[in-house]
């Protein structure tokens, strides 16, 4: 699962970019407990993420993942279809791209920048997940870029789904899964707005209590997407869009990390169409 471990391909940043800092860093602190930092979001004193100021279009949740070389990285994402979107500065070791459908995400070095210090833990980011409709389109453009392992499944609802290491660290080592966007769960539509990218990087953050902490989002402001739901051997969680339009999920109760690969090896390779029985739904 997550660490903070700085192994390449792995998870090691997530920023949010919102139009107003100041009321943002205020719901999500009643959220999670955060203090911001100037541009760092800190819980008990360490770096969980990051802030900056964007418009509405440009907003939203980001991830970064570790590279020992950025330009490098940059290139082969250049190389398979995918853009340079931003440079971070001089000498910080981060460079912003997008992929083939204009998902952007960062390449961040190890160095003066900050990263995460705390994951897998209350108030810190769990999971990461990619929404599309076009999981093997998006499995061949990452997995280009950062050479991830990948297992291909087929969810309990049908959805397909592959599910994502740093290389060589196997299902012990999961950090997130490309999966496709489900139209409705549990009978919810969720709002026009979850759909209208194509795709979307989607961090989930570990909360003590998920239906506590949505009542606390939509009392703030906050969007339901897809309603609270216990799934086995991943815990209850659901998915909201706070008051700015950025996504990102809650997840209350997950297994320990072996019981969860215990549970996922279940699952067999998905040869082609047809249901597997897994351990998640289609969410």
């Amino acid at each position: 699962m997550l660490t903070t471990d700085r192994v390449p391909g792995a998870p090691n940043w997530v920023e949010l970019r919102t139009p107003d800092v100041r009321a943002a860093s205020g719901f999500y602190a009643a959220l999670f407990g955060w203090e911001r930092d100037a541009e760092v979001f800190r819980l008990g004193g360490v770096a969980v993420g990051g802030v900056h100021e964007a418009d509405a279009v440009a907003g939203g949740w980001v991830l970064s993942f570790h590279t020992r070389d950025a330009e490098a990285a940059a290139g082969a994402v250049v190389a398979v279809g995918g853009e340079q979107a931003e440079d971070a500065g001089a000498d910080t070791g981060i460079l912003y791209v997008t992929d083939p459908v204009g998902v952007r995400f960062g390449l961040r070095e190890p160095g003066p920048a900050p990263v995460l210090d705390l994951v897998d833990a209350p108030g810190a980011l769990w999971w990461t997940q990619y929404y599309t409709t076009d999981v093997p389109g998006a499995k061949a453009f990452y997995q280009a870029v950062f050479a991830w392992d990948g297992m291909d499944v087929v969810l309990e609802r049908g959805a397909a789904c592959t599910i994502l290491s740093p290389t060589g660290t196997g299902l012990p080592g999961a950090q997130g899964a490309l999966m496709t966007t489900p139209a409705e769960a549990l009978g919810h539509t969720p709002p026009a707005s979850w759909f209208e990218p194509a795709a979307r990087w989607l961090p989930y953050f570990t909360v003590p209590d998920c239906d506590t902490t949505v009542d606390a989002a939509l009392a703030r402001g906050a969007t339901l997407v897809y309603p609270a739901e216990t799934q086995r051997a991943i815990g209850r969680q659901a998915t909201l869009l706070d008051p700015w339009g950025a996504a990102f999920a809650v997840n209350a109760g997950a297994a320990q990390p072996t019981a969860t690969v215990r549970e996922i090896s279940r699952i067999r390779r998905s040869p082609g169409p047809g249901p597997v029985a897994g351990p998640r739904s289609g969410r």
